[in-house]
């Protein structure tokens, strides 16, 4: 682990792991990913302007989205592995209604552009991200 936390591999291989009650998920790539796994529960509604900026409101519509939504940005924030990184600042999610959501990181004048696989069953929501 690094000093932020972030795991790492000794092959030079990239790893993310992430847990959930009863479930864990682990992915090991050759390229930086993010990856994070969330039971879903209504409490996420509490919690929604910490870290949905307000232009992305619209994209709330049921706890599974909103649990896919804080599943992409913690992901994203996985794979940059940079504390003080704010969900609500600095990550936003868009293109949701597509096959591969994009998560942009802003950070200064560094923009990082990330693509998701987004994954459920019930009562759980799961997303994948690398960098485009």
């Amino acid at each position: 682990y690094d000093t932020d936390g972030k795991p790492h591999l000794s092959d030079q291989k990239y790893i993310s792991i992430s847990h959930s009650f009863e479930y864990v998920a682990i992915v090991i790539s050759d390229s930086e990913v993010g990856l994070d796994l969330e039971k879903e529960r209504s409490k996420i509604q509490r919690i929604t302007s910490k870290f949905l900026h307000p232009s992305e409101y619209s994209l709330a519509d049921s706890d599974r989205t909103l649990t896919s939504l804080w599943c992409m940005k913690e992901a994203a924030y996985k794979l940059v592995g940079q504390k003080g990184l704010s969900f609500l600042k600095h990550i936003r999610i868009s293109n949701t209604h597509s096959k591969h959501p994009t998560t942009t990181i802003k950070i200064g004048d560094q923009l990082i552009l990330l693509t998701n696989w987004l994954f459920s069953w019930e009562n759980y929501s799961c997303a994948l991200t690398l960098k485009k």
